[in-house]
């Protein structure tokens, strides 16, 4: 009984862990970074044109309505309206010291995405 108990939780950990990869993000998410047209541009972002593909290329993998890593779902503009306002979202973005740097083992993100999500919280965080 104790084997089969082990077992099972064993694939089980190994089913959570492999879901954490970023091959199926366009899959399910095909507003992605190709739409982002205004790089430069940071008068009047939009969440779902602007800021959602920049969180589905380089967030949603781990932290979705599957995995959570760290208790997040960003599937929804709700689950990321909550780290806007705790303040957490621009400093684990900007790496600041003290915070876990994210995206998690990968580089930062190219400061022209961080002006976008910054402008988007400067603008009210709108959901449009």
């Amino acid at each position: 009984m104790k084997k089969v108990f082990l077992f099972f939780i064993t694939i089980s950990i190994i089913l959570v862990v492999s879901q954490c990869t970023y091959h199926n993000v366009e899959e399910y998410y095909a507003n992605t970074l190709d739409t982002i047209t205004n790089c430069g541009d940071t008068i009047d972002v939009s969440f779902s044109k602007d800021v959602f593909p920049l969180v589905a290329d380089h967030c949603i993998s781990c932290h979705n309505d599957i995995t959570q890593y760290a208790g997040r779902n960003y599937d929804s503009y709700e689950g990321i309206l909550e780290v806007v306002e705790n303040g957490k979202l621009l400093k684990v973005i900007n790496h600041e010291p003290g915070y876990v740097q994210m995206p998690k083992n990968a580089d930062k993100l190219a400061q022209c995405y961080i002006d976008i999500i910054e402008a988007w919280i400067r603008q009210g965080s709108k959901d449009n």
